[in-house]
């Protein structure tokens, strides 16, 4: 299981080994809601609002 820090609170965010990109997880520290943009490297972007 790999992990990457919250670009809001900088705590480290589990990342499940079945990850893909366009996932969405949640911070366990600030509940912020962030997409799996990239796996290598693992990057992780807040998660837009669909209009």
């Amino acid at each position: 299981m790999s992990q990457v820090n919250c670009p809001d609170c900088s705590k480290s965010v589990s990342l499940p080994d079945n990850t893909e990109v366009g996932d969405v997880l949640v911070c366990d520290s600030c509940e912020v809601e962030l997409e799996v943009t990239n796996l290598e490297p693992t990057q992780v972007d807040h998660l837009l609002a669909q209009k």
